[in-house]
Formats: structure tokens, sequence, C-alpha cells
């Protein structure tokens, strides 16, 4: 009788599990992996089961794809959909990160500790030599191997043909693996010889709109959203950001933080989220299509890990540091935690909503610390605009100026010191003059160095924009420039960055850090102005190299940017006083040079005048080389 039942039980298949049963029954994690340790508990992250489900070898769902937030359990599915295989259904799979020592890292964190688990010891070969099968980058197995492959290195990726492809962080690959293509084409390429039998990962947090591989992906799917009922009238729901609100300050004993249902409008305290999350359910939009498509932001995070709270502060304080122009940590909170693309509103700064918040003042506003100009060069006029700056980089533009006539003319000069040299008054009695002023040498470069040269005490700077990911706003080293560099001096300003916080500081939409003000009559008085300031927008480009980069470019409509150019000089000639130690929020002025005017002498020349002129040392005779006066060699 029991050697009939021992015969029956071998003849009988083994369980047809997927990722989730398989987990389930036979992962245990170890204190290494997780806080808490023991066998694994689909219970715990309950929205990653239908997943697991679809990536089952006999399931008929081919791709799977994650745009998930970060810290929510998407590296554990992608380590049990490679336990799944290596212990139950083995055949050869390719795990694809990033970069080498990407997969370096994940091989030594995670999975030595998945392959080190009871159910998995035994299945891949101890790391004592070469051969031995086990390495960082290759773990074999019976029927099957581990292949690990950065998306920067082509050598790995068409190498092996593999059934199961684990793409993961796809948004952080190279637009190129070298000079061979797209990574990602390179390595569904390994699918080729197991046909429809093939699996698909595709797991990301997204990063830049129009840009972003995982968003592309997402958008061709399913659509899948996450949704749970509301405790009070079982209205069905995914959670959204809009709607979850606070009182109250972080760390304060009145801070409160509640969710607030799209249906009964009721509140939704955060102990209900486990038992919500626990009955939540897959919704989604195109449920025909074949391709499983997963979306999933942090307040969805398992109960346990960051909560309600540690994201209201995370996005209070992403948004202190958006209002003086950094927006790089709601960049990241957009990306990791609600799980979408970030639009770089440098793209989409509206000139209407801009020119429609013009104010009135008559005197320079009190607000105003200091003043720059900035001026552009044409081959017909000379553009320069006026900005006062205030604490935290606040600003008011007290002017902008057209000089209509030939920048060859000394009469040009001229008129641009009546602007350069004047006195503002501000509405509290203080007495302001242009602290320093940037002038583009792009064009007419010699006469600019000249005017510049003359008028260095006011600290006039001829200056040169150059682009490029890195570039300061302001370069502290004076360059040498003009015929065999002996015209004049000028500095190097980064346009891109300086264009980049120009744009930052043009979506703020309240009065304080970084806010810029208009007067009211400027839509009037220059009607392009508004346009001409946000001419200019922020693409993405990719080089000879296969790398993308941002660039700043005009629209191929015959659009004007001289606005844009101005706003820039001026932001960098304030970079050129905060350079030497000004500081708009401390409570001593920022003293702006006062030296009698320029004699007539010096307006095209820019040769210093006796009276007026600072004093140039003569440079003395040299000691050293071939055909000079030096000391005597006794030979």
């Amino acid at each position: 009788m029991h050697l009939l039942a021992s015969c029956a039980a071998g003849a009988r298949p083994p369980p047809r599990y997927d990722p989730a049963t398989w987990a389930e029954a036979r992962r245990i994690l170890t204190s290494a992996e997780t806080s808490r340790p023991g066998n694994w508990r689909n219970d715990r992250t309950p929205f990653g089961v239908d997943p697991m489900r679809d990536l089952a070898l006999h399931s008929t769902v081919r791709r799977v794809v994650l745009m998930w937030c970060s810290q929510v359990a998407k590296s554990e599915i992608c380590n049990n959909l490679i336990g799944y295989v290596a212990d139950w259904v083995p055949c050869p799979i390719m795990m694809l990160r990033p970069t080498i020592d990407d997969c370096e890292g994940y091989s030594k964190q995670r999975l030595r500790h998945l392959f080190a688990s009871p159910t998995l010891s035994g299945k891949v070969q101890a790391p004592r030599s070469r051969d031995s099968g086990n390495t960082l980058m290759l773990k074999e197995f019976p029927g099957g191997m581990l292949i690990l492959a950065g998306a920067n290195a082509p050598a790995r990726l068409a190498s092996w043909p593999v059934r199961v492809l684990v793409a993961d962080e796809i948004d952080r690959y190279p637009p190129s693996a070298g000079t061979e293509g797209d990574p990602l084409a390179l390595a569904r390429a390994r699918l080729t010889a197991f046909g429809d039998r093939a699996k698909v990962l595709l797991t990301s947090t997204p990063t830049l709109k129009d840009s972003s591989r995982i968003e592309t992906e997402y958008n061709a799917s399913s659509r899948g959203h996450y949704h749970v009922a509301c405790p009070e009238c079982g209205h069905r729901q995914a959670l959204k950001w809009p709607n979850l609100h606070w009182s109250g300050e972080p760390g304060r004993a009145s801070f409160a933080v509640w969710y607030e249902c799209e249906d009964c409008h009721g509140s939704i305290d955060e102990h209900h989220k486990g038992a919500m999350l626990a009955g939540g359910v897959w919704v989604h939009d195109d449920p025909d299509n074949p391709t499983r498509g997963y979306h999933l932001n942090a307040l969805c995070a398992p109960v346990g890990s960051i909560t309600w709270g540690d994201l209201v502060r995370e996005w209070l304080a992403a948004n202190v540091r958006a209002k003086i122009g950094d927006t790089s940590l709601l960049q990241v909170f957009v990306n990791t935690r609600l799980a979408e693309t970030w639009e770089d509103r440098g793209q989409v700064v509206d000139s209407t909503s801009i020119a429609n918040r013009g104010e009135e003042w008559a005197d320079v506003p009190a607000g105003v610390k200091c003043i720059t100009i900035g001026a552009d060069v044409q081959d017909d006029r000379v553009e320069c605009e006026v900005v006062g700056w205030g604490a935290g980089m606040e600003s008011w533009s007290l002017g902008y100026h057209v000089i209509p006539t030939d920048p060859l003319d000394a009469g040009t000069w001229q008129a641009l010191d009546t602007i350069v040299l004047r006195e503002w008054r501000t509405v509290d009695g203080r007495r302001l003059k242009a602290a320093a002023t940037c002038v583009d040498s792009g064009y007419r470069t010699q006469a600019v160095y000249d005017y510049a040269r003359a008028r260095s005490r006011w600290r006039v700077f001829a200056t040169k924009g150059v682009s490029g990911q890195g570039k300061a706003i302001w370069d502290r080293k004076a360059r040498k420039g003009g015929k065999n560099k002996t015209g004049g001096t000028f500095r190097l300003v980064g346009v891109d960055a300086a264009k980049d916080a120009v744009a930052a500081y043009l979506r703020i939409l309240a009065p304080g850090p970084g806010y810029c003000h208009f007067p009211q009559d400027r839509a009037t008085k220059q009607p392009d102005y508004f346009t001409q300031l946000t001419s200019e927008k922020r693409v993405p480009v990719t080089d000879r190299n296969g790398r993308r980069r941002w660039e700043w470019r005009l629209p191929v409509d015959g659009r004007r940017n001289e606005a844009l150019d101005c706003r820039v000089y001026a932001l960098a000639a304030l970079h050129s006083l905060l350079a030497a130690g000004a500081r708009l929020e401390s409570p001593e002025p920022i003293l702006t040079p006062d030296p009698a005017p320029p004699a007539p002498a010096q307006l095209m020349t820019g040769k210093p005048a006796p009276e007026h002129g600072p004093r140039v040392p003569s440079r003395p005779a040299p000691r050293h080389g071939w055909g000079k006066p030096g000391p005597k060699r006794g030979w």
C-alpha cells in the first residue's frame, strides 16, 4: 500500500507554480534581506501578486511592465522570478541593468543572499574557481543559467539566447550600448530562439517626460492601477497624490495627514491602509492588451515602510527648494515617490500668464538690495535690461531699453552709459547704482572689449556665453580676447545653467524667493518682451556618441530671444557679485562703486584717460629668453 502511494506520488506532476506561489511556498528571507526574516508572505505586498502570476512561464502574458515608485518590492519581484526559474522551471535567463557596476553590486548584495537560501543553496556551485559556473556575472544551475549584463556593455548582450529577460531600471539605460544601438533592443533580440515562449519583465521608476522608456512601454500596455476600497463607503479608487491632505507643521503635535475619498469625501486615516491594500484589486484601462502594465505610487507603500506623513515632509522640503529655483528634490519626489515622469516646466512657461501679472511702482521697490544690468549687442542696436535683486533671488525688472544705433558709433556707448552709470532711488530713500553689468561680446567684439575695459571700475564685464551641462553661470577666470589676445578680456557665462535658473524663477507663482516682478506697462511698451523672454525651449538631444543631453533652442519660426539673453546676462552679473562674497540676505547693503564718470576719450578706444582711468602698470622688460636682456651666463 505504501509502495503504491509512493509510486503515485512520484508519477504526480509537480505543482504549477508561478513566482508568487513559489515564493510563498519555498522562499525564505534572511535578516540581510529584510527587517522581517522568515518565509515570504504575499500579504505584505498584495499588489505584487498579479504581476508575478503574469510572469509564470505557463502564462499567456508575454510581457509585463512595472512603472513603480522606489522601495515597494520591485526588486523582490525580480528576485522571485529569478528564484522561480532557477528552482522550478530552469532555463536561460538574463538580467539587464544600467551598467556593469550595477550588475556587480546587485550580484553581491541581493543575488548572493537569494542563492544562499535553503531552497536554492544547492542549485548554484560554490565560486571556487573561474570555471565553477558561479561568478558575479554568471550563475549556472541545472537546466539553465542566469546572465547579468550591463546596458553599457554590448558584448554580453549578443552572447547567449535566453528565454526570460529581466530588464531593470530601464530609464537609466544609455541611449546606445557603445556603438551598437539601443541596449534594450539588443537584449530583446536574445529572445528570438524561444519565440512566443519567451518572457519579458520591464521595470523602472520613470524619469523625464517624452524621453522615459518605462512611460513609453507602460502607455503601450494595459495600464493597470491598484484600486482599494474606502472604509467608509466602499468605493474603489486608485490612491492619488492630490487627494492626500494635511494640517499643521511636520514635527509638531498638531500635524495630521489623511486621505480624502473621491466619492464620499470622507477622511481615511493611514491605519486603514493595511486592510485597504489587502483587499485591493488591479483595474486595467485596456484589459485586452496582451502586455500587462502596472503603475504604483508610494501612497500604496507597504505598512511599515514609508508613511503618508513621511511623503508630506519630503514634498514640503522639495517645494521649499523649488521656490528658490532648485527643482532637483521636486523631480526626485515626482519620479521616485509618485512614479510619474518629470516634465521640465522650462519647456512650457506661458508668456501670457507672466505678462498678466504686471505691477505698478514709481520708485524702486524696497525689496531691491542691488541692481545689475545685462546687455545684448546686435548689428543695429544694443538691448539691455535693468534688474533689481532681493533676498532669495527675488527680482524686479526695473527697465528694458533698446538703443537703435550702430554699435560702432560712439553715441551708442554714450547712450548705454546713461543707463549703466545712472542712479535709482528706492521707496525707502536709498540710492542705488548698477553694482555689475555684463555685455555680450559675441557681436562687435572689440567695441565691447573697449567699452568694458574703460569701465572696469564699475564692474562692467565683457562676456561670452558658453553652452553645455555643468558650466557655471559665472566663471571667475578672466580670459584674453581680441586679435592676438591683446584686444581685451572677457568672462564666460554658462548660458544653459542661467536659462535653467531663469525658467525656474519664471515658474514661481507667488511673490517671495525667486519670484520675478514686472511693471504693468511692460507688455504695452515692449509687446514682444514676454514672448522673447520665454522664446527658447529645453529639448533633449543625442550626440554622436549616443549620449542624451538637454539643450536650449529657439523654435524655427524666426522668434527673437534678446529679452532672454539680457535677463541671462543680468543674472550672470549678479553671480559675479555673489562669487565675490556679496549676500542678498545680508542686512548690509551691496555697495555700488561710485567713481567719476569716464572721460570722452575712453568712449571708443577703451584707453583710460589720465585723470579718471584705472592705473595700468607698465610691463617690466623680460629678464630671460633668446635675444632679450638677462643675466650673463659667463660664457
